[in-house]
Order: structure tokens, then sequence, then C-alpha cells
């Protein structure tokens, strides 16, 4: 299967994304998929009220298939991110993943928590590999 990554990078590349606005870390750059990701997540968060309105909820309903649109449009988009960045999220991924592993359910349910002397990770930042350019 391919990663996010690779799927967005074919994605820039077919579109000219990088011809367009360029690649690399910059703060335009990041000021620019600030906006994208800002938009995406107010339409995440929209079509979640919507469906969380829905009086009865099944994986047919059509609420809940545009909340995954949405979802997926908001995770194309910060994937998206990471590959005009230059950025591989992988390793950042496994990381954070594996501090993610020490926390502890909260009680009652809900977010996970924090143990007593957490230590938040060191995340990598790793440049991607030129095959996963967007240019």
């Amino acid at each position: 299967m391919r990663s996010l990554v690779e799927d967005v990078t074919a994605f820039h590349r077919k579109i000219g994304y990088a011809d367009s606005y360029g690649c690399g870390l910059s703060a335009d750059i990041i000021r620019r998929r600030h906006s994208y990701i800002d938009e995406e997540s107010r339409e995440a968060h929209e079509a979640m009220v919507e469906a969380a309105e829905r009086s009865e909820l099944s994986m047919q309903a059509p609420e809940v298939a545009h909340m995954v649109q949405e979802l997926i449009d908001l995770t194309y988009v910060i994937a998206g991110t990471f590959v005009e960045l230059g950025i591989d999220p992988e390793p950042a991924w496994r990381v954070v993943h594996q501090a993610n592993l020490r926390k502890e359910a909260a009680p009652g349910g809900g977010k996970a928590i924090k143990p007593s002397g957490w230590i938040a990770p060191v995340v990598p930042v790793v440049p991607l590999q030129p095959e996963h350019s967007a240019r």
C-alpha cells in the first residue's frame, strides 16, 4: 500500500504544485499551509457536528460519508504540508506514537492522560527523500 505522502506527492506533481508555489521550509509556505489546514479543519468540524446531530447514525448515512470525506480532506492537506515543507512525517510519527503508548487511560474514559513524570518526546525532523519531493 502506498503511503499518504506518496499519494499526495503524486497529486502535487500532477498539478505542478511545486512549480506554482515552490517548496521547502519557509515562513510563507507555513502561513499558506496553515490557512489551508484552518479551512479544512472548519469544514471537518461542521461535518462532524452535522453527523452528531443526526438522530440515527449508520455507516450509510450521508452525514457520515460527508464527515469521512472532510476528515480525509484535512488529512490530505496535512500530508501535503509535510510534502511541501520537505519533511518526512514517518520518523516523527513513530516517536510520537511510542510516546502516546506510554499514556494512560483517563478515569471514566476520554482523552488519554500523561503519567506522572511524563517527559515529552524529542521529535526528529527528517528531510523527505528526493523520490517524495513534489518536484
